[in-house]
C-alpha cells in the first residue's frame, strides 16, 4: 500500500475505528501479567513479542499508579540494554493515563500527532492489578495508526481472497461430485453412458 496522507488515514481510522479498539484490547489483554512490574526478562520477553507479531507497535511501557514511567523506551530492534530513557517520566497529564485511571476496561485515545516522528498515532492502556486487586500500574502502547490500518486492511484483504478460493474449491468439488453422480446412475441402468455412434465403415 502507498504512504497514505493524514486525511486519508483519518478517513480509514474512523471507518475501521471498532477494530482497531477490539485489536488494541486483545493486545493488551494477551501481556496484561503482574509480572511485568517484577521482572526485567519477562518484560524483554512480552516486548520481544509484541513487535514481532504487531509490526504497528512503536513503543510499549509501563506506569506506577501515580503516572511515573516505569521501564525503559524499547523501540522496534533494540534491546534493553540498549536503553533510550524514559525511566521517571511524569506521564501523568497524558490522555491515556487520565482516561486509564478512570477505567478498569483498555482505553485508546483519539489520533494525535507524534512530536519525534511527525506520524498519526494512537495509545492504549490498560490497568494492572495483582491477584489480590492491589493496582500495580499500567501498561501502555504507542501505536503508528497508518501502520494498523495497513495491517487491518491487509487482514480484509486475505479475508476477501480466502473467500473466493473456497467458493472456487466448492464449485470444483460440487462439479465432481456431478460427474460422479451420473456414472453412478447410469450404472444403475445397466448401461453405459450414452456414446455417439462409429460412422460405418465404406
Amino acid at each position: 500500500m502507498s504512504e497514505m496522507s493524514y486525511i486519508q488515514i483519518i478517513e480509514h481510522y474512523h471507518q475501521h475505528t471498532a477494530s482497531i479498539n477490539e485489536l488494541m484490547g486483545s493486545i493488551l489483554s494477551g501481556i496484561n501479567d503482574e509480572t511485568l512490574f517484577q521482572d526485567e526478562a519477562r518484560q524483554q520477553k512480552a516486548i520481544d513479542c509484541l513487535m514481532e507479531s504487531y509490526p504497528f507497535v512503536d513503543l510499549p511501557y509501563t506506569l506506577d499508579p501515580s503516572g511515573q514511567q516505569l521501564s525503559h523506551n524499547v523501540a522496534p530492534g533494540n534491546t534493553l540494554a540498549d536503553q533510550q530513557g524514559g525511566v521517571g517520566k511524569d506521564r501523568s497529564h497524558r490522555p491515556y493515563f487520565l482516561q486509564a485511571k478512570d477505567s478498569r476496561a483498555t482505553i485508546v485515545t483519539a489520533p494525535y500527532l507524534s512530536v519525534a516522528s511527525r506520524s498519526l498515532c494512537i495509545s492504549a492502556a490498560v490497568e494492572v492489578r495483582s491477584a489480590t486487586d492491589v493496582l500495580l500500574g499500567y501498561i501502555v502502547l504507542d501505536i503508528d495508526l497508518s501502520r494498523t490500518i495497513e495491517f487491518l486492511m491487509g487482514d480484509s484483504q486475505r479475508l476477501k481472497f480466502s473467500v473466493l478460493f473456497k467458493s472456487i474449491y466448492a464449485a470444483i468439488a460440487l462439479g465432481l461430485f456431478s460427474v460422479v453422480g451420473l456414472l453412478f446412475y447410469f450404472s444403475l441402468e445397466g448401461q453405459p453412458p450414452y456414446t455417439p455412434a462409429s460412422p460405418p465403415i465404406a
